[in-house]
């Protein structure tokens, strides 16, 4: 009768947390605009929402620098420089990623030319920029 009486609960236990499994879990809402962004784009999870929110993220770390250097949301200019300033930053972070930094001319020389060879119209515009 012992034994009865201390496998009742875990039976309870167990058709309880089988009715949970069986019941469809809602997805968790989530506050991180870049993730929301994603979502409306069709993005579910994994690989590719981390790559989106990584291009979410650089493309509005890009309108920041263009608001900073004048350029105000909806001009003609403001779209160019969100679009080459995203791609220069992506391949910078390529770059940096093979072991290229910025320390000494020569440091610096391959590494622009690293990206030059990636996204040679962003790093022209850039590198004007930069002057």
């Amino acid at each position: 009768m012992l034994s009865f009486r201390i496998s009742l609960p875990v039976v309870f236990a167990a058709v309880a947390l089988a009715g949970c499994a069986a019941e469809k879990q809602p997805e968790f809402p989530t506050t991180n605009p870049l993730e929301k962004a994603c979502q409306a784009e069709g993005v579910k999870a994994g690989a590719a929402m981390t790559d989106c929110m990584r291009r979410k993220a650089s493309q509005g770390i890009a309108g920041d620098t263009c608001s900073r250097r004048g350029i105000r949301p909806g001009s003609p200019q403001r779209e160019r420089c969100v679009k080459l300033e995203a791609e220069y930053s992506q391949a910078s972070s390529e770059c940096q990623a093979q072991g290229l930094g910025t320390f000494g001319p020569e440091e610096v020389a391959k590494f622009k030319a690293c990206i030059s060879g990636k996204v040679p119209e962003a790093a022209a515009y850039k590198f004007a920029q930069d002057r």
